[in-house]
Formats: structure tokens, sequence, C-alpha cells
């Protein structure tokens, strides 16, 4: 069965180049076009040479970076918060201002001279 070179480089987690690069070393004619076809018997040279390559790239999609995984048993359902309570200042009362009596002082009279 015949696959597509880019699907291949996929599978392995190695690049196009470098799998055309091995192939022409072992006598294969390959174009480097991702899609060249790699015969069978390719297929499972490429397996012998870069199969840990396999391993490698699964441990590495397994691997979780900045965030762990999360279960269901560990979800926790969000909670609306509670709108602001509007806080009352009752100002202390205010004693109405005191008027004070006035004096009334009377003025001497000025006399004129004329």
């Amino acid at each position: 069965m015949q696959q597509r070179l880019v699907k291949v480089a996929k599978e392995l987690n190695v690049g196009t180049d470098t799998i055309v690069e091995y192939l022409s070393k072992k006598g294969f004619a390959v174009e480097a076009k991702p899609t060249s076809m790699i015969s069978e018997d390719m297929h499972n040279l490429l397996l012998q040479e870069f199969g840990g390559n396999i391993a490698i790239k699964e441990q590495a999609n397994n691997m979780v970076i900045g965030a762990r995984p999360v279960k269901a048993a560990d979800v926790i359902a969000p909670v609306a918060p509670e709108p602001p309570k509007k806080e009352v200042h009752v100002a202390p009362p205010v004693a109405p201002p005191v008027e004070k009596p006035v004096q009334k002082t009377e003025a001497p009279e000025r006399k004129t001279e004329s």
C-alpha cells in the first residue's frame, strides 16, 4: 500500500526533506514533494530507521504543559457572583442654625452746619 510522503513524515515525526535524503542514500528515487508516493518497502525501511521517533512523539503528545487535565469529578460549577451591596451612609442629624438676636444701636445724629 502506498502512502503520501507528508503522511509518513507526520507518522514518523520526521521532516519530509530528511525522509527524501535518507531514501535517496538507500537508492530510492523520491521527489521532494509532499504528494510523492512512498511504497511499502520504503515505508518499512523508514520505520526501521525512524521508528524511535514515534515513541518520542507519543510522549510529547501526552505531556501537559501549564495546566493539569481536569477530571469530571474535579469540575466545580461556577457560582454567580453576588451583586454588590449598596452601602447606605446616614449622616448624623445636623442641628438647625441658631440665630443670635441682633441688637440695634442707635447712631448719634450729626448736626450739619450750614
